[in-house]
């Protein structure tokens, strides 16, 4: 105490050369009446630096309660420019998973922000976004405050903040419309100065928000990659083939680029790098099984270990591009037999389908698994009960395994499906003469809305649910008015 620096820059020095907890926390007991705003958000930055954060409890320790007191205060009471703003987000956001008390720190930034955000640099606003995918902001309209002030300033953001504010956004699944079309102008006209990590970023943003228009930036960010492939690694390749399934873009030359680059190894892939772009290539119908069969030729190695959704991916492209690896099927079967607790009901789901397709599964284990995967039939995906429900209907079940298998389904899980998806499950159901009262009770309660509704436009789809309750004597008027209705304005082709 007898030796507390006086000037403002001796303070701030001697804070970034601290470097554990302790030696912050020390030096705030002893300097804390002198310490200016600029002094306090310094010591929550090099927190933030530290190693080991999960050691400390922060919120039991009295000299970071007397910090975090004085800071909110004089930030209450004098303001912050949006520099230190953005620091001390940034420093917030490093201590957060260790740290959950940290968010009441968050919380006084977004009370600030509006106040300073007119002021932020293009690269303070990427920042402050990149901070709120670690922390969640607490109220909903700090993303849109950050997305208006990117949109008036959007030419003066670099390569490396604009892929970084992307890449926020879209990990908070945050949209803005505007915001996201001048984004992609600006980086179209700059696409030659974006480095491999920035381009894969703002493919991986892009597909993860799905946002429909955006395949032909997709397709045109993806001759790029194909230009400079060389530049880019296992993580960047995987992220610019899953962008390129997601949209179903039409451009199988670059899809076999990378396709070759991860057969040939020359970096190592890991399992999830290679199951993600099995998918990308059968999302393209790229008929391509070279990356298949460089799979099994490492599974044999026993040195390729995949987790639920990695094998998911591989088997259920397998059976799409029709891969004939009698070893590949195996090996996966193996190692989902072992991790079959760790599967959600939809991976569950679409790797039995899979397995069937394959004929790489028993009719025993099949109907087994089936009831384990409907346990949480609530986590299907759209298509993931057609697909299940077809598998046993491939494997000869008994119309009462395939009612046992449909006994958990709710109205709300049926609701999912699209109109195809609807009347293959009611095939299914009339195929094997299945006396499930209910589950016809939800499809023609479905199908009479969506008729009405005129959302049932698709000839296989009504073909399907008249020829099922026709074979199950399901009498229903309504249903059978309402079909009608939507048949009689069908072309005749149809």
């Amino acid at each position: 105490g007898e030796e507390r620096m006086k000037h403002p820059r001796e303070r701030v020095h001697a804070i970034g050369s601290l470097r554990t907890f302790d030696q912050v926390l020390t030096f705030v007991d002893e300097n804390l009446p002198g310490m200016t705003v600029i002094d306090l958000v310094a010591c929550i930055w090099q927190l933030g630096q530290a190693p080991n954060k999960s050691t400390h409890d922060l919120f039991t320790h009295p000299s970071f309660l007397e910090l975090a007191r004085k800071l909110a205060k004089t930030v209450r009471e004098h303001g912050l420019d949006s520099r230190s703003i953005s620091n001390l987000m940034m420093a917030v956001a490093r201590l957060k998973p260790a740290q959950p008390g940290i968010d009441a720190l968050m919380m006084l930034c977004e009370e600030v922000l509006p106040s300073v955000v007119s002021r932020a640099s293009p690269r303070d606003i990427a920042s402050n976004a990149w901070a709120l995918v670690r922390v969640n902001p607490s109220n909903p309209e700090t993303l849109k405050l950050l997305a208006r002030e990117a949109t008036l300033k959007i030419q003066d953001f670099n390569e490396l903040d604009l892929a970084n504010l992307w890449w926020s956004f879209a990990s908070l699944k945050f949209v803005d419309d505007t915001l996201f079309s001048l984004m992609s102008q600006e980086v179209l006209i700059n696409v030659h100065s974006f480095s491999a990590q920035n381009l894969s970023n703002v493919l991986w943003a892009v597909a993860k928000l799905e946002t429909p228009h955006f395949g032909t930036f997709v397709e045109r960010l993806g001759k790029v990659v194909a230009s400079r492939i060389s530049e880019f690694d296992s993580q960047a390749l995987s992220n610019v083939g899953w962008s390129l399934g997601t949209f179903q873009v039409d451009d199988h030359a670059t899809m076999s680029m990378i396709v070759k680059e991860a057969v040939r190894a020359a970096r190592p892939w890991t399992p999830m790098q290679l199951a993600t772009l099995c998918w990308a290539v059968a999302q393209v119908n790229l008929q391509d099984t070279s990356l298949h069969v460089a799979i099994s030729k490492r599974l044999a190695t026993g040195h390729m270990d995949f987790h639920p959704v990695s094998l998911e991916n591989v088997m259920r492209s397998a059976a799409v591009l029709k891969v004939d690896d009698p070893f590949l099927a195996s090996a996966l079967l193996s190692q989902t037999r072992r991790k079959l607790d760790h599967f959600k009901g939809r991976e569950l789901g679409n790797i039995l389908w899979a397995f069937a397709e394959t004929r790489a599964i028993d009719r025993a284990t099949l109907v087994s698994w089936g009831r384990e995967a409907m346990k949480t039939v609530d986590d299907f995906g759209p298509g993931t009960l057609p697909k299940l429900v077809s598998s046993f209907l491939a494997f000869g079940a008994s119309g009462d395994e395939l009612n046992a298998l449909t006994s958990r389904l709710r109205l709300r899980n049926l609701e999912r499906l699209d109109n195809q998806d609807l009347g293959a499950l009611a095939r299914a159901l009339a195929t094997l003469r299945v006396d499930a009262p209910r589950v016809l009770d939800f499809i023609a309660r479905i199908a009479i809305r969506r008729a009405h509704a005129n959302e049932l436009r698709d000839p296989k789809a009504l073909a399907d649910l008249a020829w099922s309750f026709a074979t199950l004597r399901a009498k229903d008027e309504e249903l059978l008015t309402a079909l009608t209705g939507v048949a009689e304005h069908q072309p005749v082709a149809s």
